[in-house]
């Protein structure tokens, strides 16, 4: 099943990137997250088996930002995600939802640690608490992306919700 955000820009050619991907999974995979929210971080394992957390600048990129970052001709890879907020678009399998239903409900609030340094925070809302399973499970990341979330933290329900402001980041 894939889901998209309401808000999100996808690739020119996401059908065919994503069977690509696919192919190089043979079919096992839990989730598969097509991009996240650049307000934040994403902590992923390469083939070799090394973590790596990236932040990003801008926080909120521009509308030619985000074609730019989804329509890279850069070859796409799937590394294994460990963290990553914002769930603009992604791939759940017919198992994958199942353990997600089993692990992650309830939703319940618990420390998250990021690692290096970066505070922990508590897991909140949807993808706070996936990233308590991710490491656990068959997910994998897209990088580069190929959906990202047009987050204008002006127009932000959810940002303004949670009082983060306009220069807030998580």
């Amino acid at each position: 099943m894939l889901i998209v955000e309401d808000d999100v820009a996808l690739a020119c050619d996401w059908q065919e990137q994503l069977k690509e991907l696919n192919k190089q999974l043979h079919n096992r995979w839990d989730m598969i997250l097509l991009g996240w929210n650049y307000n934040s971080l994403l902590r992923r394992r390469d083939a070799s088996g090394i973590e790596q957390i990236s932040l990003f600048e801008p926080a909120y990129p521009e509308a030619k930002q985000i074609e730019a970052i989804i329509n890279s001709k850069l070859d796409r890879k799937l590394q294994r995600l460990q963290h990553a907020f914002g769930l603009p678009g992604y791939l759940l399998s017919p198992s994958g939802a199942e353990k997600l239903i089993n692990k992650v409900l309830p939703l319940e609030m618990r420390p998250l640690n990021m690692g290096r340094g970066i505070p922990v925070v508590n897991s909140s809302g949807i993808d706070g608490c996936l990233n308590l399973h991710y490491p656990r499970l068959n997910c994998w990341v897209v990088d580069p992306p190929l959906a990202v979330a047009i987050n204008d933290p002006k127009q932000s329900n959810t940002l303004r919700a949670m009082n983060y402001g306009e220069s807030s980041e998580y």
